[in-house]
């Protein structure tokens, strides 16, 4: 499974206005749940919000990765956000943060292929010149490009 099979373009705003963690959760979840990916997006945004309380998903880099493992995630899926200006990611370490990634899990049994994706893209995260590059990116061919 690649990138380009788990965010589609709808899912996908490098415009980001909202200068708040919840905000910009609210607003990227929104996204899954137009696409149809999350079935309920405040019970999603409850199953987020507990994995943002066990540690932070503030990576450095000014990159965050949110993400939560729920029943009310249909699909695998990811929203990727991203600001015009710091926003600081209400945690323990308060990085500042500008490129969100949230992934979308669905809460199954089987959800190994899930997480070796997630491991994957977390992966690329450690390099300095990619996630320079997803701060500069323009659209959501230059963001899978560089992801993949």
């Amino acid at each position: 499974m690649s990138i380009r099979n788990i965010v589609s373009n709808d899912c996908i705003n490098l415009d980001i206005k909202s200068m708040t963690k919840k905000e910009i959760l609210e607003d990227m979840i929104e996204m899954l749940y137009t696409k149809g990916v999350v079935s309920d997006k405040n019970k999603f945004y409850e199953d987020v919000c507990l994995r943002e309380n066990e540690g932070s998903t503030a990576i450095g880099n000014y990159i965050a990765i949110p993400h939560g493992n729920s029943t009310y995630v249909t699909k695998l899926s990811i929203a990727i956000g991203r600001t015009n200006s710091d926003v600081y990611w209400e945690d323990e370490y308060n990085f500042p943060v500008r490129f969100i990634i949230l992934f979308a899990i669905p809460n199954t049994e089987d959800s190994k292929d899930e997480l070796r994706i997630m491991a994957k893209i977390c992966r690329k995260l450690g390099n300095d010149d990619l996630c320079k590059g997803l701060l500069e990116s323009k659209n959501y061919k230059e963001v899978v490009e560089i992801l993949s």
